[in-house]
């Protein structure tokens, strides 16, 4: 029940502008859409909104990969090129080193070995029998003087 009176209703109604249409007017009018409809687009909506961030993350990343990868690549190139400046220091370097050695090198006496005097693995075993036998003898003689 309302707690209005029927004078103050009236008033209302009074406020209120009364349009008249016929039917086919009505069937032409422009109508808003539904509570369903309007659920069902926001629904749609947020769908479209996910798909919208998951494209737009993947692009970013594959942006993002190609940039890093050509970053690489310049890095890739610049530590070459590095490698090839200190070598090519090291290599001027080796050959000033060379130069300022060669006429202390030059001055420096020479010994040198006949290879026909290095002893083989034959003087070598011979040597160790021959050290064998001397030091078993020793032994012996130390072990008579000992018992004398």
């Amino acid at each position: 029940m309302s707690d209005t009176t029927p004078e103050e209703t009236v008033l209302v109604v009074e406020e209120v502008e009364v349009i008249e249409v016929t039917e086919e007017e009505a069937a032409d009018a422009p109508k808003g859409p539904s509570l369903e409809q309007k659920i069902s687009k926001k629904i749609e909506n947020f769908f479209l909104i996910g798909l919208g961030a998951m494209a737009t993350t993947n692009d970013e990343v594959k942006a993002a990969f190609e940039k890093f990868a050509e970053r690489g690549e310049v890095m890739r190139q610049d530590q070459r090129a590095k490698v090839e400046e200190m070598r090519t220091k090291w290599q001027e370097k080796r050959e000033e080193a060379k130069a300022r050695m060669a006429p202390a090198a030059a001055a420096a006496p020479t010994v040198e070995v006949p290879v026909s005097d290095a002893p083989t693995k034959d003087d070598l075993a011979s040597l160790t029998q021959t050290i064998a036998e001397l030091t078993k003898k020793v032994e012996e003689l130390s072990k008579a003087a000992g018992n004398a």
